[in-house]
Formats: structure tokens, C-alpha cells, sequence
């Protein structure tokens, strides 16, 4: 272990937090620091107890978030969360495979 990925382990048990925990503060930090009306916020990678911890309404294809299947990304999901997006008031957060 270096020491870095020690001081990493080391900070995640001092806040009594798993990496799942970590990741949520991490990325809920950088939309409060970077967040306007109506921004669109592409999260890849992250785990399915990760996206749980998020508000069900900011997440806007909860359904297909962690799909890694390009077969579910129709023209149909597409115009679905076009309008959803056009919806959001606030901000919203949305899977990254739809852009590849």
C-alpha cells in the first residue's frame, strides 16, 4: 500500500464512510460548487449503492443508469429524457452511455 492509498483508507475510516459514501460526497460537492439552473451533470462509473444515495428526482434515467447495453439507449430513451431535461428546474443527473 503506498502511502497515499494510505492516507485515502485512513480518511474514509475516520469518517466512518465506505467508498460507495466517499464517491457521493465527492461528486455532491462538485455540483454544489458547479451547479446552475438547469445543468445537466454526466456521471460514468459510479456503483449502483453510489446512485442510490441520490435524489430519485435528479436522476433522470434511474431505469438505464447502470445499463452497459448500447441496446438500451433507443431514440425512444432519448426523446424520454429529452423531455425530462426540459422538465428540470434545478439540475439533473444523467448515465454516460448515451454519448458514446
Amino acid at each position: 500500500m503506498t502511502y497515499l492509498e494510505f492516507i485515502f483508507a485512513q480518511n474514509l475510516y475516520n469518517k466512518n464512510m465506505n467508498i460507495s459514501k466517499y464517491y457521493f460526497e465527492q461528486i455532491n460537492n462538485i455540483i454544489r460548487r458547479n451547479k446552475k439552473s438547469n445543468e445537466i451533470f454526466v456521471l460514468q462509473g459510479i456503483t449502483e449503492e453510489c446512485l442510490n444515495l441520490f435524489s430519485d428526482d435528479i436522476i433522470l434515467d434511474k431505469k438505464t443508469f447502470l445499463s452497459e447495453r448500447k441496446e438500451d439507449f433507443t431514440k425512444e430513451w432519448f426523446a424520454n429524457i429529452f423531455v425530462e431535461i426540459n422538465k428540470q428546474e434545478t439540475y439533473c443527473l444523467i448515465s454516460y452511455i448515451q454519448l458514446v
